[in-house]
């Protein structure tokens, strides 16, 4: 009886030994989820966590074609306005009252764009419909470029890309500048939402404008103390003009 018992025990713990995960027909486990994993993970267990990482991501849609290239023609467009704006405006005209505002400016645009870019190839927050999503993106990236084009067309010579005045520099008021005081500034956040939207990805549109809002508020704020310590009657043109960026809101 002895050796029967033993002989039973010993086949046993080599079953239970030699048997894997998976084949561990109904493995309990004192914690549901590890009971979970181990009865659906292959002999080594680790496979598992594995599937999705070596998964390929797909490509989103603006870096594939053609919509490749219509993004990119966008950016062209976008770049040859701000090239001939310098090009007609001379700068050595200029004189600067504030330098610091454009480092701010460059780093909070260029970490939201970059944001906004490299999200889309995680998989994670995607809007869904990235057709409709990319084309809405173009079409409100050209709706950003033409009012950024209005604003420096209304200002004309005294457009700068700097915080700066000019010899003979008034207060302009005409075009968009009746609604809000810094409408270019408004054009170039309409085009980094459309950055976000062309991504289809939640996640980007929030870093796209996030880093444009930041970027441009931070500009405005230090350009408005400037103005109002440099330019006559621009106080005036604030109290009539009460909003900075967008009618109603700020």
């Amino acid at each position: 009886m002895v050796g029967r018992s033993a002989a039973a025990l010993f086949d046993r713990r080599e079953n239970i030994r030699h048997r894997t995960p998976e084949r561990a027909e109904g493995f309990r486990c004192p914690v549901p989820i590890l009971t979970l994993l181990l009865n659906t993970a292959p002999e080594n267990g680790i496979a598992f966590f594995e599937r999705d990482v070596n998964r390929p991501m797909a490509r989103p849609l603006f870096v594939q074609s053609p919509y490749l290239r219509v993004l990119f023609g966008t950016a062209c467009l976008l770049a040859l306005r701000e090239a001939v704006a310098r090009w007609l405006w001379d700068a050595d005209t200029d004189i600067p009252v504030e330098r610091g505002s454009f480092g701010v400016l460059w780093a909070a645009t260029t970490v939201g764009t970059a944001l906004a870019v490299g999200v889309p190839f995680t998989g994670v927050g995607s809007l869904g419909a990235p057709v409709l999503a990319f084309w809405l993106g173009i079409a409100t990236m050209l709706a950003g470029f033409g009012l950024r084009l209005v604003a420096m067309l209304a200002l004309g010579e005294q457009f700068s890309h700097r915080v700066a005045v000019k010899d003979d520099h008034t207060v302009v008021e005409w075009g968009p500048y009746r609604w809000v005081r810094h409408p270019s500034y408004t054009g170039a956040v309409v085009t980094y939402l459309g950055i976000g939207l062309v991504t289809g990805n939640a996640v980007s549109l929030l870093a796209a404008l996030g880093g444009a809002l930041v970027g441009f508020g931070h500009r405005i704020t230090v350009e408005e103390r400037a103005l109002r310590a440099q330019l006559d009657g621009y106080d005036e043109y604030v109290d009539r003009t009460p909003y900075r960026l967008l009618p109603g809101v700020w």
